[in-house]
């Protein structure tokens, strides 16, 4: 059901992409706005990585075998990374470009305005972006995906990139050309939020990719399970990591010397049940079992 969700998701997600980087590429050519065509570009990653998110719920809902035994979680987490870098380097590209246009301003040359239609593609692609992002976001929240929730983030950056060339627009529409360094303007109000949206899933990314251990809320609350057990009388090696969208425990667990193999098992049994109700279904647990003395 969450592959499902995911793949339909994305599906819309690039459908949109299509319509509106064709949009506003072509008449942003048309026009002579660099904002538009920026604009479209930056359609054009999110389309790119649509795609790339679209391959990697495929394959990371793949179950568990003998190549990979913890699951291909994290071929989620690794095309969420390239989603990020793929945001950078479309603010990059955007950054330059309008910094290349102001520049051209300051030397007294005049960019072309455009008419009312820049405004209007401008508009539709805002509102568009942004209910694609709030309808992304929500099903990325409900299943509990990182690279739907990362691509979520993406169309978010798209909307308000949007909303920079609808603002630079309407100044140009209705105060002509004296008001034209408001295009290269809005294209590096846009790549500020790019690289701001890039940052946001690239940490977390990096961090699942480099083993890093759960936050100290979540540690706290496995303690907490321990602790709770009575039949537990110690632990210690408490490691931690995500594997994807999925949690991982390894702990060494110390309980009394005279219990029988079947006690001992069955207290595994009750802290696995208690800390997938902590932290999910899914999560991989591993408890080793130690006597007391």
């Amino acid at each position: 059901m969450k592959e499902k969700i995911a793949k339909r998701t994305t599906f819309i997600n690039f459908l949109v992409n299509v319509i509106l980087t064709l949009g506003k590429i072509i008449i942003g050519s048309i026009a002579k706005s660099g904002a538009l065509v920026a604009d479209g570009i930056h359609s054009l990653s999110d389309l790119l990585t649509d795609i790339i998110v679209y391959v990697s719920i495929h394959i990371s809902s793949k179950p568990a075998d003998a190549d990979h035994n913890y699951g291909h979680g994290k071929f989620e987490t690794f095309a969420t990374l390239i989603v990020s870098v793929a945001l950078f380097i479309a603010g990059y590209n955007i950054a330059k470009s309008g910094i290349i246009g102001l520049i051209d301003c300051f030397r007294g040359n005049v960019l072309p305005t455009y008419g009312s239609i820049v405004l209007y593609v401008a508009g539709i692609s805002f509102l568009s972006k942004e209910l694609i992002y709030r309808y992304t976001i929500n099903k990325g929240r409900k299943i509990g995906s990182e690279v739907v929730i990362a691509n979520a983030y993406h169309q978010r950056s798209d909307a308000i990139s949007s909303l920079g060339v609808l603002i630079a627009a309407l100044f140009i529409v209705i105060a002509g050309q004296s008001y034209s360094f408001m295009d290269p303007l809005a294209q590096l109000f846009v790549c500020f939020f790019l690289f701001k949206a890039a940052y946001k899933i690239f940490k977390p990314s990096l961090e699942v990719l480099t083993e890093k251990s759960l936050n100290q809320d979540q540690v706290q609350d496995i303690k907490g399970v321990l602790q709770k057990n009575k039949q537990v009388c110690e632990f210690h090696y408490l490691r931690t990591r995500r594997i994807g969208s999925h949690h991982a425990i390894d702990v060494h667990v110390l309980v009394e010397s005279d219990l029988s193999v079947t006690d001992s098992h069955q207290i595994t049994v009750e802290l696995e049940e208690n800390f997938k109700q902590l932290l999910g279904q899914d999560t991989i647990i591993s408890i080793h079992i130690e006597p007391c003395d």
